[in-house]
């Protein structure tokens, strides 16, 4: 189930990202956004085992940085750009909660072994 919440979340934010400037996502966005939060929790308590955790807080931090910085530049070039950016806002929607999931389970687990 966390395999198919991280991939249909990817491709949710993905469509929202280049549809957004549609009604049907604006009239919706915060019911999509919710769906999203959803799916990056699933996929954060579901799919990263302890062994990768690691590499994934590295690769999570990369891409919230690199979405924040590009999503922002993006925006004022317009057109494509503008799409660009949106998607790179939901993908932010989506990773975020996978990267707190994991990043508490790291926590806890370092705090179990003092």
């Amino acid at each position: 189930m966390g395999e198919w919440a991280f991939n249909v979340g990817v491709v949710i934010a993905l469509v929202m990202g280049l549809a957004s400037n549609f009604a049907v996502v604006q009239s919706n966005e915060a019911i999509l956004m919710g769906i999203l939060v959803a799916m990056g929790l699933v996929s954060g308590f579901m799919n990263v085992t302890e062994k990768e955790t690691k590499d994934f807080l590295l690769v999570g931090v990369v891409l919230l940085i690199s979405a924040s910085a590009g999503s922002a530049t993006l925006a004022s070039l317009g057109g494509i750009g503008a799409a660009m950016a949106n998607v790179f806002g939901y993908l932010l929607v989506f990773i975020m909660p996978q990267t707190l999931v994991v990043a508490l389970k790291a926590v806890r687990a370092m705090s179990k072994d003092a």
